[in-house]
């Protein structure tokens, strides 16, 4: 009985984890499709929507329209990292020596965020043709093949040493920020119990 009273007496503290999941797929030759495609995630629900054919950032929360309306930079990242996507998935055929055809380069970058440890762990990692390829380690800025067959790109994406840093900075750093802002401005919407500090 005592173990009952003390265990509905106790508050327990659970730490909770967030993640905010950027999501752009460019593809060749793929017909009826638009070539970038690019979707924001905040724990899994969508929050922004951006392709190559409407050329616009769609909100997909009501919270995140008023954010986009107050602060129209906000959203600009997704449209200036469209030709730096399709280059990488130009460069990645020429590497693996394929000229044409039809060809899928997926990236996923993000950040994970535990609310009560305040641990970050970020991603940047990449997919072709529906195969996970290659991906960046943050702690040493260099990347890792997935695939034997990345291991040339590995050789010269481990030479941009800036984006490399510029990349990292984002998903360590900057990441975090907008998730924290994201979590406590669609607190409702996102089912998060309280706001975030």
């Amino acid at each position: 009985m005592k173990l009952l009273l003390l265990l509905f007496f106790c508050h327990f503290s659970f730490s909770e984890k967030h993640t905010l999941s950027v999501l752009f797929t460019v593809s060749s030759e793929v017909q009826a499709f638009p070539e970038v495609i690019a979707v924001v995630q905040v724990d899994g629900v969508q929050v922004l929507y951006w392709d190559s054919n409407i050329k616009k950032v769609e909100p997909r929360q009501d919270w995140m329209k008023k954010l986009i309306e107050d602060d129209p930079q906000h959203s600009e990242s997704l449209t200036q990292d469209e030709q730096i996507i399709r280059d990488q998935l130009t460069e990645v055929m020429q590497h693996l020596r394929q000229t044409e055809g039809v060809h899928v380069l997926q990236i996923r970058s993000g950040c994970e965020w535990d609310d009560e440890t305040a641990a970050v762990n970020s991603v940047r990692q990449y997919g072709y043709d529906g195969v996970d390829f290659i991906k960046l380690d943050m702690k040493t800025q260099k990347w890792v093949a997935l695939k034997p067959e990345a291991d040339i790109i590995k050789q010269d994406w481990d030479k941009g040493t800036e984006n490399n840093m510029r990349w990292t900075n984002h998903d360590t750093n900057i990441c975090p920020q907008w998730l924290k802002k994201y979590l406590d401005l669609g607190n409702s919407s996102l089912h998060t119990p309280g706001k975030v500090t």
